[in-house]
């Protein structure tokens, strides 16, 4: 009888642990750590574009902390709407909204990616460095085995393009600011010449920070755009991606 009554503890007390380690152990449930990021590139079984959380917001500063300087602002609606806030003085801010074209489809679509190898098979008759960017793509195992390949190229072209425009704006900046001690020295009263000069320098100011945010915000941008397709962009991938020149401005990526 002992021997019965030890027994039937032993299997209760057995029970009772399946039962904690089965309620305590992993959920098979759950989605892995990897959070389905290795998926994204392989989800073209529609047209709808990938996933993300919206509004996506980025904020670059030109002080050394956030609300220190000049700071920029950028929010990116899911529909492409994209706002950027400029606070370029403690008393003043520029907004900007741009739309986005209806007529252009959204990153992530199979129809993005369709016009973005058409038009790197027309651009690259002109603008040869396509060429090397698709290497580049192509050395980048998800972007290769992904069905986004061009779409991360495009992407790639209209950034480069973007720092060039930039960097063209910094050498024109530069070459405007002997217009101003002309201006300054056709004024005849001190106290005019004096406001007129710090209306320029401040215009100046104003206008060379808003290109150093642009500059400091370009690269963020893109980066956000390669890993809304691919889940992931490798840092090697992105610096070589620098080191490529491009001369070219791209189209417009429409519908016909």
């Amino acid at each position: 009888m002992i021997k019965v009554k030890r027994f039937i503890l032993i299997l209760s007390l057995c029970v009772v642990l399946f039962i904690i380690i089965k309620n305590n152990g992993p959920d098979s449930s759950a989605p892995l750590p990897d959070g389905g990021a290795s998926k994204k590139a392989k989800n073209v079984n529609s047209d709808q574009p990938i996933k993300e959380k919206f509004p996506v917001r980025r904020v670059e500063t030109l002080g050394a902390l956030a609300g220190n300087g000049p700071m920029l602002i950028s929010e990116e609606s899911e529909s492409g709407l994209v706002t950027k806030t400029y606070q370029l003085t403690p008393s003043k801010s520029i907004t900007e909204v741009v739309v986005p074209n209806p007529k252009v489809p959204l990153l992530g679509s199979v129809e993005y990616e369709a016009l973005a190898k058409q038009d790197y098979l027309e651009s690259i008759q002109v603008e040869t460095n396509l060429s090397e960017l698709k290497e580049i793509f192509e050395d980048f195992q998800t972007a290769k085995e992904s069905e986004y390949l061009y779409s991360g190229i495009r992407e790639a072209y209209v950034f480069k393009s973007k720092i060039k425009h930039l960097r063209d704006s910094d050498f024109l900046l530069s070459a405007d600011q002997w217009k101003g001690p002309v201006e300054i020295e056709a004024i005849s009263n001190p106290i005019e010449r004096e406001l007129k000069a710090q209306q320029i320098k401040d215009r100046l100011d104003e206008d060379m920070n808003r290109i150093l945010l642009d500059k400091a915000d370009a690269p963020e941008h893109f980066k956000q755009r390669m890993v809304r397709l691919y889940g992931d962009f490798p840092k090697p991938i992105f610096q070589r991606l620098m080191s490529i020149d491009i001369f070219t401005e791209p189209r417009e990526l429409v519908r016909p």
